[in-house]
């Protein structure tokens, strides 16, 4: 499948479009507009994706949008009171996470 349909249908997702039918309707528009004077064939499943395959495709986008960093935000959020957090980070893949402090010692 084509990078430009992974990631649109993960922002799809994020946007709450959940049933392939919708989504395919969507990813058609979404070709068409960016791909408007070079339309790639129908029969491409790069770019048009079987039901089963965008199913598959929906249902990962979900599973990796619930462990979004949204989510550790709110963590970090949460443990405030807890925790006194330092001006440091520590950088993991592409996320930037506060280091915390209990007591002088760093907890992850």
């Amino acid at each position: 499948m084509n990078t430009s349909i992974k990631s649109k249908i993960v922002d799809l997702v994020g946007d709450g479009v959940s049933s392939v039918p919708e989504m395919k309707r969507h990813l058609s528009a979404f070709i068409k507009r960016e791909l408007g004077s070079n339309p790639p064939s129908e029969m491409d499943t790069a770019f048009y994706p079987t039901d089963k395959t965008v199913a598959n495709h929906i249902r990962m986008a979900q599973a990796r949008l619930r462990h979004s960093v949204i989510d550790l935000e709110n963590v970090a959020q949460m443990a405030s009171s807890h925790y006194t957090w330092n001006t440091s980070h520590i950088n993991i893949g592409q996320t930037m996470f506060p280091i915390a402090y209990i007591m002088g010692e760093c907890v992850l």
